[in-house]
């Protein structure tokens, strides 16, 4: 008898025994593969978030599942496209408040240099929100380039000791962050960072700084950084942007000058009268 033909003929039977299972174990059986698929999803989102390192979250379940809810309901998709620079006015929380020196401040350039066009393979970071890192901490880092890179962050914030100080990162809740001294008026568009302007993560050395939208969009489009998912929404400003990781020595020169130009911007506004 042909395979196909015995199976139909055991059909009918299959579906007495369906049909005597018990109401409960059979609910139980439709939800299993749904259950167990989501089940996997998640064990397999969060072993990948895990990885990213220490963020501001808690780096357990529960942080991420708060960082989930958070991408669910607040996160943006869109962390490279430049239009919301060119309006401000449609896109930057906090426009109608600032003033016209300030609004006339964030849309201009704070001494970028000569950025040019970031070569190699494109920069992408990772899709959870928090944290927000472009590689996963097991990949390591040089430590050469991690040495320069710190130590000329800290040259930098030497030549700004007057306005910027040091301090634990309020973002990240670790790790080592220039903020901008009390003594200082902090523009209205960057406040809700609560005076943080930059850090390095030391996981994988991307990083996060505040620029001017003229900055900023810059920094984008010649492939250097891109935007947080939270950026323009309630929890970060506009100008809150991710630093790709330096590849050479070379690339960490370009990211220095783009540091500068956001402790530059920062301290715009001048000293609280």
């Amino acid at each position: 008898m042909d395979p196909s033909t015995e199976s139909l003929m055991h059909m009918p039977n299959a579906f007495r025994y369906w049909s005597e299972i018990p109401l409960y174990m059979k609910i139980l059986a439709v939800n299993a593969l749904p259950i167990a698929y989501v089940t996997a999803e998640l064990v397999d989102g969060y072993n990948n978030w895990h990885a990213l390192g220490q963020g501001g979250l808690p780096h357990n379940f529960l942080g991420y599942l708060i960082n989930l809810v958070i991408t669910v309901v607040f996160a943006k998709r869109d962390t490279k496209g430049t239009e919301c620079y060119r309006k401000p006015e449609r896109y930057a929380m906090g426009w109608g408040e600032a003033g016209k020196e300030e609004r006339e401040r964030v849309t201009k350039g704070w001494g970028l240099g000569k950025v040019g066009r970031r070569g190699g393979e494109a920069g992408e970071a990772k899709w959870y929100v928090a944290p927000q890192r472009e590689h996963y901490a097991r990949r390591g880092v040089d430590p050469q380039l991690k040495t320069a890179y710190f130590d000329g962050f800290t040259q930098l914030a030497d030549k700004h000791t007057d306005s910027l100080a040091w301090s634990t990162s309020v973002l990240e809740r670790h790790g080592q962050a220039l903020f901008l001294k009390e003594s200082y008026s902090i523009p209205t568009l960057i406040a809700k960072c609560k005076r943080e302007v930059a850090h390095i993560h030391e996981s994988d050395l991307s990083a996060h700084v505040l620029l001017s939208f003229a900055d900023a969009k810059r920094v984008i489009e010649e492939g250097w950084g891109e935007r947080h998912r939270l950026t323009g929404t309630r929890f970060l400003p506009l100008g809150y942007t991710m630093l790709y990781a330096p590849r050479d020595k070379g690339e960490v020169e370009v990211l220095l000058g783009i540091l500068e130009a956001g402790m530059r911007y920062a301290e715009s506004n001048g000293k609280a009268s």
